[in-house]
C-alpha cells in the first residue's frame, strides 16, 4: 500500500508544479489585460498597437484584436497600485488627490511603455478638466493638457 500512496503523492506534486509553472509563464507574459463589453472577458496579454478605433493585444496564442467600442477597461500592469488609487479617487471625486497619485504613478513608473505613458497624460489631463469645472481658473490649464494628450498619444 505504501508504494501506491507514494505514486498518488508524486502525481499529485507534478500536477501543482506544472500548473504552477504554467501560472508563472502566463504571468511573465500577461503584462496588460482587457476586458471586453461585449462579453466581459478578460484578456492578457501585451497591448502591441492601440488606435481610436481598434487595440491590438499580443498573448500566447497570438494575437487578438478589439474594437475601441468594445473596451470596458484597461489595466496597465505598469501602472502600480497608485494607478489603481488614482482611479478610486477620481471616481470619488477627489479630483486633487487622483492628480497627486496619477503624477506619483508616472514618476515611479519603470520603463512605462507608450501605451502607459499615455494613459498618464490622459488622466493626469482627464483630472484637471474635471478640476476645472469646480475651479474656473484651472480651465486653461486642463484644455491645454488635454490638447497636449490627444496630439502626443
Amino acid at each position: 500500500m505504501k508504494p501506491a500512496f507514494s505514486v498518488t503523492r508524486s502525481l499529485s506534486l507534478s500536477i501543482a508544479c506544472l500548473t504552477l509553472m504554467a501560472v508563472s509563464v502566463e504571468q511573465t507574459f500577461a503584462v496588460d489585460s482587457v476586458t471586453r463589453k461585449s462579453d466581459g472577458k478578460k484578456i492578457t496579454g501585451s497591448i502591441s498597437s492601440m488606435s481610436k478605433t481598434e487595440l491590438t493585444i499580443k498573448r500566447l496564442q497570438g494575437e487578438e484584436t478589439i474594437a475601441a467600442n468594445d473596451v470596458a477597461s484597461i489595466e496597465f500592469d505598469g501602472g502600480g497600485a497608485e494607478l489603481k488609487l488614482g482611479y478610486a479617487e477620481e471616481n470619488g471625486g477627489r479630483f486633487e488627490t487622483a492628480l497627486q497619485r496619477y503624477l506619483k504613478a508616472k514618476s515611479d513608473a519603470k520603463s512605462p511603455s507608450t501605451y502607459l505613458m499615455g494613459e498618464y497624460e490622459y488622466v493626469i489631463a482627464r483630472a484637471t478638466a474635471k478640476q476645472a469645472t469646480v475651479d474656473a481658473d484651472k480651465r486653461n490649464q486642463a484644455i491645454q493638457k488635454l490638447t497636449s494628450a490627444q496630439k502626443s498619444y
